[in-house]
């Protein structure tokens, strides 16, 4: 989003200085400004330039950096930063042509938007800042050979750059600008003595291909002008010689030097709805009167105004506008106006002519590509993009009202609805939400669907009550049921909200608390409201900060591993050990495993997390006898990343660790979708010889139908069916049965939480036989539990003595 805002910024500067070029007159005529289709043909055409030198360009870019490497491996001075500079180099490359490759399967658009010449400007920004690295890092120690040769590679990149770049100013000058200011840092701190003649002749050579190159740019902007001139001039040819018709949307219009219209102009009457035949026929702003014309932007009002308000004084040589109006028919019409005065050698007015065309079906499509590219295409509101883009607008702007409301709305049962009913329903659930925040949000605020069930809303009010009653209300509305083809089908959503009051504030902080209070409502069961308060404000800070060490602490091995062993009830054998993730922040203390996870997702490092505790639990476990197992958590997002299954095998085979020693954990409180990637990995790890254990089994999506989508080794049974089990009248019942049913999928089953005696009792008597909990051991460090594997060996030892 900030790279296409930035894009856009670039393409709009791009445009002042492309105007700037033809106002000093390259190209430019004095009788009108540049319009926003010929300035839109003119980056198409500039996009399309640069384009179709791009893999040329690019291959030189490969070819240079490659030919650099080869001549700093022959002087023996390459090093670790010059290689990865030129891996940096052979992506930007591969990109750029991957990029234009897609593009060339695409039909060329005759208008484009600032954001493609805005692209080119930041993508030769970045690839002059690339091109500064063998200036300032090679160059100052180089010797002879390299600087000569960097000299020559420099100023063949600039020569290069001027020839594929000039079609775009603001590019061109960018590029050479970054180049040639690293140049003359380089050589200053080169071996070259004296430096200030290699200086004057750079900076000579920079400015006769500056020159040579704006040159271009204006020949370039001036032909291309010139081309829309004469399309404009055969335009009018064409009408002139009867090659229009009537039905093509193109008129001819003829007036007298008082723009009374004559009868030439006729065909465009009756296009109007005007009568056939008219005898009176009207002058230029009585037709605008009757039409109820209006110029279709500020841009136009100045010309319009003196056709219809001073024709008599109107005396441009060219003039052209954009109108709506509405026909005599009744119908919308947008039509482009262009005349020409007709002048005798004395040059008095002696009239006007010229045509009218009529775009309304193109500015129609054009307004629906535009719809559709910032509207969700199921309910019609904004789409996440323009909804962000609308409320910074919004914030950047002085708002009338003193308090903001940010709404995060998330629909609570959409995967129960999509499995129990159907997509059908659940698509409808979707539309419903959406149709439901339009009804109470109204025009005066902004709804935005993020993505799948999430929606936003941003809306003003008077005072912060206000803000808070309208949350609730709309709490109230989204939990309401709806009905499908005479189906009841519940409904409800989690909100989380922000307030606003005061100093200045961004939409991201706003999205981020109404975020933050949605995941405390979501913490409470279905149908959650939370309104963000100071408390969260603590916590989020809090988890900013552990975000921004999350990182550093895996590289710095700051993070460690407890072990809560899982025993054998007839024997008191222990089994094995379940790794449990620990870390001891240096400011907010112990961080709960579950946050961390969390906070790691956020920052994208959660697959190196699951592979530093992978690892470092083996590790510990090398030690261990024999028939001990190790068992490590792994998450539902990790389990479907196709990468998963290679680098747990590759970490076993470097280690020598056996494959049957290791139990993967999967959270049955998580979802797993049925990925390609997730059935493939779960079929590698099985097949190495691997145990899957389905964890927390009953706490989320109990059922056997997840055991037989994912046939696993071990289930392990969710704590929230043992406590106080022996207090419970059919504890012991439901247990019994859990146990029969999970054995007859053939798994192994070990029972979690079991913290008393009593509780003990009811699970032996269900016939479990395997328990981890309090009653036996607490987690412990990796030191303790291979003291305790030691002493159990010699206490065998002994006994067998």
């Amino acid at each position: 989003m900030q790279l296409t805002g930035l894009s856009v910024f670039l393409g709009q500067l791009s445009d002042r200085v492309t105007v700037a070029f033809l106002d000093a007159g390259r190209g430019v005529s004095k009788d009108g400004d540049i319009g926003d289709d010929v300035l839109g043909s003119i980056r198409s055409a500039q996009y399309q330039a640069i384009f179709s030198l791009a893999p040329m360009m690019m291959a030189i870019n490969i070819f240079n950096a490659a030919t650099l490497i080869s001549l700093q491996f022959i002087v023996n001075r390459l090093t670790f930063g010059t290689v990865c500079w030129g891996l940096v180099v052979l992506a930007f490359a591969l990109l750029t042509l991957s990029k234009t490759k897609q593009l060339s399967r695409h039909k060329v658009r005759s208008y484009a938007s600032p954001r493609g010449p805005g692209a080119i400007v930041l993508s030769s920004t970045i690839l002059a800042t690339i091109w500064t690295y063998p200036v300032l890092f090679i160059l100052p120690g180089g010797g002879v050979t390299e600087v000569a040769f960097i000299a020559a590679m420099t100023a063949g990149m600039i020569t290069g750059g001027a020839f594929a770049l000039y079609p775009i100013a603001l590019a061109t000058l960018s590029y050479f600008a970054i180049i040639f200011v690293a140049a003359v840092v380089g050589l200053s701190l080169s071996i070259v003595d004296p430096v200030l003649p290699f200086v004057a002749m750079m900076t000579a050579f920079f400015l006769v291909i500056l020159w040579s190159s704006t040159r271009h740019t204006g020949l370039f902007l001036s032909e291309f002008k010139g081309k829309v001139e004469a399309v404009r001039q055969r335009d009018m040819i064409s009408l002139l010689l009867g090659k229009f018709h009537e039905n093509s949307g193109s008129w001819l219009w003829q007036s007298d030097k008082n723009l009374k219209l004559s009868a030439a102009s006729q065909p465009l009457l009756r296009a109007l709805g005007f009568s056939q035949n008219m005898s009176n026929l009207p002058d230029m702003a009585a037709l605008f009167n009757m039409i109820s014309a209006a110029a279709s932007s500020a841009k136009y009002t100045d010309v319009f105004n003196a056709l219809k308000d001073n024709p008599d004084e109107f005396k441009a040589n060219y003039f052209e506008l954009k109108l709506t109006a509405i026909d005599l028919l009744g119908r919308e019409r947008i039509l482009i106006i262009a005349g020409s005065r007709s002048k005798s050698e004395q040059g008095m007015t002696l009239g006007y002519h010229g045509y009218v065309k009529d775009i309304t079906d193109e500015v129609k499509a054009n307004a629906r590509v535009q719809y559709l590219a910032t509207h969700d295409a199921m309910t019609g509101l904004l789409n996440y993009t323009e909804f962000y883009r609308k409320c910074e607008n919004l914030f950047g702007e002085k708002y009338q009202q003193d308090t903001i409301l940010f709404i995060f709305v998330d629909s609570d049962n959409l995967k129960s609805i999509n499995d129990n009913f159907g997509h059908a329903v659940g698509d409808k659930m979707i539309e419903t939400v959406g149709e439901r925040l339009f009804d109470i949000v109204g025009e005066d605020g902004l709804i935005g669907r993020k993505g799948g069930d999430e929606f936003l809303v941003c809306k003003g009010f008077d005072t912060i009550e206000q803000a808070q009653n309208f949350a609730k209300k709309t709490h109230a509305l989204l939990c309401e049921s709806l009905e499908f083809e005479g189906r009841i089908v519940p409904l409800t959503c989690s909100l989380g909200v922000s307030i606003w009051q005061g100093d200045r504030i961004d939409i991201s902080t706003l999205e981020l608390e109404a975020d933050r209070a949605l995941y405390q409502a979501k913490a409470g069961g279905k149908a959650g409201l939370e309104f963000y308060d100071a408390d969260m404000g603590a916590e989020l800070s809090k988890e900013r900060q552990l975000a921004h060490d999350i990182k550093s602490a895996l590289a710095g091995d700051e993070l460690s591993l407890v072990f809560q062993p899982a025993v054998k009830v007839q024997t008191n054998q222990i089994a094995g050990a379940e790794a449990l993730l620990r870390w001891n922040h240096p400011v907010f203390g112990y961080i709960r495993p579950d946050i961390i996870v969390r906070i790691a997702a956020q920052e994208a490092c959660n697959f190196e997390l699951a592979l530093y505790v992978m690892q470092k639990a083996i590790t510990a476990a090398m030690d261990w006898p024999d028939h001990a197992f190790v068992s490590v958590n792994v998450t539902a997002s990790e389990m479907q990343d196709s990468r998963f299954a290679g680098h747990v095998l590759s970490l076993l085979q470097q280690t020598g660790f056996p494959f049957e020693r290791l139990c993967i954990e999967i959270t049955e409180s998580e979802v797993l979708e049925n990925t390609s990637s997730a059935t493939e990995n779960l079929r590698r790890l099985r097949q190495a010889g691997i145990s899957i254990a389905v964890d927390d089994f009953g706490a989320g999506y109990s059922s056997l139908s997840y055991l037989h989508k994912y046939p696993s080794d071990c289930v392990k049974v969710d704590r929230s069916l043992v406590t106080d089990c022996h207090l419970r009248p059919n504890g012991q019942t439901i247990l019994s049965a859990v146990n029969k049913m999970i054995k007859a999928t053939g798994s192994r089953i070990i029972v979690e939480g079991v913290e008393t005696n009593d509780e003990l009792q009811v699970i032996t008597a269900a016939g479990f036989t395997t328990v981890q909990g309090y009653i036996f051991y607490k987690p412990m460090v990796a030191k303790d539990i291979s003291k305790l594997f030691n002493q159990m060996h010699q206490t065998r030892t002994d006994n067998c003595a």
